[in-house]
């Protein structure tokens, strides 16, 4: 047989077009690229706002360590305003040094018993500037028996200070979350254990609680050295005072569980800020169930002072499902976004404004408040991650957080610091139990990994690339 037979009787081939080909590999080629690129686009920004809303906890851990680290270098080893004369181990000398001391402080204490260590085992690193700290606010502790008239108990104040109230109520949480109460402190030459002197600021605030029954702002207090004073109170002194009352009755713990020393509040005290409570909550209109500062209806209720509401309401022995509290609920939810305020400038929120931080003062007695009721959420809000995620976000390279100027009054960055940090940590006797967070257990995540399988893709298209190339030039 001829081959010209072998040829004529063979199965004939289909020929595909060698053009008709390379059209196909070039549309192939795009079709990917384009796949490629949209996808990429749609991971680059779901990890840019990941970034940007949501604090991881190693973000949160991370901004705590530095946060602390940089609070500490502010302690000073001199020139702390006293009684006696100059002293070490204050905070911010110049600005309200026992308030902040006693803030700062706090902090540290937290610090130390959420890792299990008591605030003064010489383990952590930070307990001499503990010690130090606090030996600073009892430097300034005053017996209210040696007063003239006497008073009761014990209470603290900065010298030259006007911020009585605010102080000892800050001095207050600072004794108390030591974890010793048998620990000794020298109070003007008296020895007396952290116990007797915390009995002491109970036994002076209860004093300074304003009692006439006949005055409407009964139950609250304002700044004064005195028993039912002129002035008006007002719901963030009261709110300060309330925090460390609640700090004080809550019973002694062990590391790493936050405790007091589970002192006891009298009964006339809290009657009497139940009526507080309801004179100073909004009752009606588009504010319902808000805090004021002082007068209602003066001004406008408040993110800040309904936090410090939630507080007081718990401490009197309301819960989530209250009335009022659901009402100071709804108030939250409804100004959650609203801008950070002024104390009379009718902004009523905690979120800062473009290129502002936050009102971390807010996201303290917010968190505050919302512990001591045990809402996770409020009103379905993750208060705690919206606080996080804006904390996080505004803080400075060192550690710190900017200083802020409030109605013409200068709040330093240490004041501002130890707010941010207080509320990031959770520094409360009712700091939550370590529990996965909502959807599952929180895990790492390597953006890298992510990435794999659209690197893969990549050379996928690589691949398809250079093959069409070669078969090009193979022509």
């Amino acid at each position: 047989m001829s081959s010209k037979a072998l040829t004529e009787e063979s199965t004939p081939c289909t020929v595909i077009d060698d053009t008709q080909e390379k059209k196909v590999m070039v549309k192939l080629v795009e079709v990917l690229s384009k796949v490629l690129a949209i996808s990429l686009i749609i991971l680059v920004l779901s990890l840019s706002i990941s970034n940007v809303c949501a604090a991881t906890s190693a973000q949160i851990e991370q901004a705590t360590s530095i946060g602390v680290a940089w609070l500490v270098k502010q302690q000073q080893a001199s020139g702390c305003p006293a009684p006696s004369g100059l002293t070490g181990g204050c905070w911010s000398p110049k600005y309200n040094p026992v308030g902040v001391t006693g803030l700062a402080v706090l902090k540290l204490e937290t610090h130390a018993v959420l890792q299990g260590l008591s605030p003064f085992d010489p383990k952590y690193a930070y307990s001499t500037n503990v010690a130090s700290g606090l030996a600073y606010l009892f430097a300034n502790a005053h017996l209210g028996n040696l007063e003239t008239p006497p008073v009761p108990g014990v209470y603290f104040l900065s010298p030259g200070g006007s911020n009585l109230n605010y102080e000892t109520a800050i001095a207050l949480m600072a004794i108390v979350s030591c974890t010793d109460p048998a620990r000794a402190a020298s109070v003007q030459g008296n020895t007396m254990t952290y116990h007797e002197v915390a009995a002491g600021v109970v036994s002076f605030l209860a004093w300074a609680q304003i009692s006439d029954p006949s005055r409407v702002d009964v139950g609250g207090w304002n700044y004064d050295l005195v028993n039912n004073p002129t002035q008006q109170a007002d719901n963030s002194n009261s709110g300060f005072v309330v925090i460390a009352l609640h700090f004080a009755e809550t019973p002694q713990r062990t590391p790493p569980t936050p405790g007091g020393f589970g002192l006891t509040i009298s009964a006339s005290v809290k009657n009497n800020l139940n009526s507080w409570i309801n004179y100073i909550q909004e009752n009606g209109g588009t504010d319902d169930g808000g805090s004021y500062y002082s007068d209602p209806p003066s001004g406008v209720p408040n993110v800040l002072r309904t936090g410090s509401l939630l507080q007081e309401m718990a401490l009197v022995g309301d819960t989530a499902a209250t009335p009022r509290v659901q009402r100071a609920i709804d108030y939250l939810v409804l100004h959650w976004n609203d801008l950070n305020f002024g104390e009379e400038s009718g902004e009523e929120g905690w979120k800062g404004k473009a290129g502002e931080i936050s009102n971390y003062l807010a996201t303290l007695t917010v968190m505050q408040g919302a512990l001591a009721l045990g809402l996770q959420r409020i009103g379905g809000i993750d208060w705690y991650n919206d606080f996080a995620d804006a904390i996080v976000g505004q803080q400075n390279l060192d550690g710190s957080w900017p200083g802020v100027s409030v109605e013409g009054t200068y709040l330093p960055p240490v004041l501002i610091t130890t707010w941010a940090l207080l509320s990031l940590e959770e520094a409360s006797p009712n700091h939550p139990s370590p529990t996965p967070p909502v959807g599952g257990t929180l895990m790492a995540v390597s953006k890298l990994a992510l990435l794999a399988p659209y690197l893969a893709l990549l050379g996928v298209i690589a691949m398809v690339s250079v093959a069409s190339k070669s078969r090009r030039l193979g022509d």
